[in-house]
């Protein structure tokens, strides 16, 4: 049997015993691939190498397609960013692998599983993996994402590869609407073609894949946008455009237009969150939306204050380290920025004394496990919050 008869084969079962995977194969156009070693997918082809289906067992291939087709449901084709392309296989790996194995799927030996991992998004996992890496460097030398020749699928059960537009925002924006409806389309025909009873794992799979995945980055903006007023000025020039040699306007703060950022940084403070959140606040700063920008940094009390003007670069060095409480925060806030527009808090919510709701709105930016965000941001008795994806 060619691998092409096979994959139909396979195809064809998980159709009538797994309709929803079933259905969101035949989304993907397959395509032979020469040296492949696995598979792999880009969102709209399933490529295959002439061998390897073949070596498989009828489950285990099976178990591969389901897996190909929640790299492309879980929109890892267009989730990557900037992160390293075998790292980032590995963690959607671990993110998919524990999900199928619970929900009764074989899977190709040695597919990578950490049980630990169950529940957490592919960036999650990325991040983790990259501590993991920096505290055992001499164990790793030979890591997988490392070299001249990197395994083309580091997890032997199929990779995931970057759709045609997913470095493209209005491309990947259309990507991921046409994902959706793919994913909300096949749910449908699996429902009606199961008798509405897909069984408990397969629905829990389903919610998690159909629930709105929230851009962090998207929401910290709108937040601190809707809370200033811009408008356009020939005074200071943009920037981005003076390299090409073009004058044009930039939105600048109309009046004052102040923020307040306070950094929790009691002993667990998460470096690789906090240069991500850094990077999008300074943002804020450095074009001009904000007239003045407030950093505290405070763990059961307030130990540094940094004040930066709009169109400065921000710099954050943390001072703290012991335990976290925000009453004396938001004291700090109303005795000293009575001007403040809005208050964004950097913390990992693990904390019970939360203090006075500021005169201004307030924004949680949460960094942790997400799998404890929901409780512990439905703990908080003001403001509203946002999980941190970390890179």
């Amino acid at each position: 049997m060619s691998a092409f008869d096979a994959i139909t084969k396979a195809r064809s079962k998980l159709v009538l015993q797994q309709p929803f995977f079933g259905c969101m194969a035949l989304f993907l156009t397959p395509e032979e691939e020469e040296g492949l070693e696995t598979m792999a997918t880009d969102g709209s082809k399933l490529f295959y190498d002439p061998v390897w289906p073949t070596t498989l067992s009828e489950q285990e291939l099976m178990g591969a397609l389901a897996h190909e087709v929640m790299h492309v449901a879980l929109e890892h084709t267009i989730r990557r960013g900037q992160r390293d392309p075998q790292h980032w296989n590995e963690a959607c790996d671990y993110a998919i692998n524990a999900e199928l194995i619970e929900a009764g799927f074989q899977l190709p030996k040695d597919g990578f599983y950490r049980k630990e991992f169950a529940g957490l998004t592919a960036e999650s996992i990325y991040s983790q993996l990259a501590d993991e890496r920096e505290q055992n460097k001499d164990q790793h030398n030979n890591d997988q994402g490392q070299g001249d020749s990197p395994a083309k699928d580091p997890g032997g059960c199929g990779a995931v590869r970057d759709a045609t537009q997913a470095h493209d925002k209005a491309g990947m924006e259309a990507t991921r609407a046409d994902i959706q409806a793919k994913v909300r389309q096949a749910a449908m025909l699996a429902r009606k073609a199961a008798g509405g009873d897909l069984g408990e794992g397969v629905e829990r799979l389903i919610k998690e894949i159909t629930q709105s995945r929230i851009n962090w980055r998207d929401v910290l903006h709108q937040f601190i946008n809707d809370r200033v007023e811009q408008d356009y000025s020939w005074q200071r020039p943009n920037r981005r455009y003076l390299q090409h040699g073009l004058i044009i306007p930039d939105l600048v703060a109309d009046g004052i237009s102040h923020v307040v950022i306070a950094i929790d940084t009691s002993g667990s403070i998460n470096q690789r969150a906090l240069e991500a959140f850094t990077s999008e606040v300074s943002e804020a700063c450095e074009n001009g939306a904000l007239s003045r920008l407030t950093i505290v940094h405070a763990d059961t009390c307030v130990r540094k204050v940094d004040v930066f003007e709009g169109g400065d670069t921000v710099s954050i060095k943390p001072k703290g380290g012991g335990g976290t409480a925000f009453a004396k925060t938001f004291e700090w806030i109303e005795d000293n920025a009575t001007d403040a527009a809005a208050v964004i808090y950097f913390t990992d919510l693990e904390v019970r004394s939360f203090g006075e709701e500021p005169h201004c709105p307030a924004l949680w930016a949460v960094w942790g496990d997400e799998r404890r965000f929901e409780q512990l941001s439905q703990a908080t008795p003001f403001g509203e919050a946002i999980y941190l994806a970390a890179h």
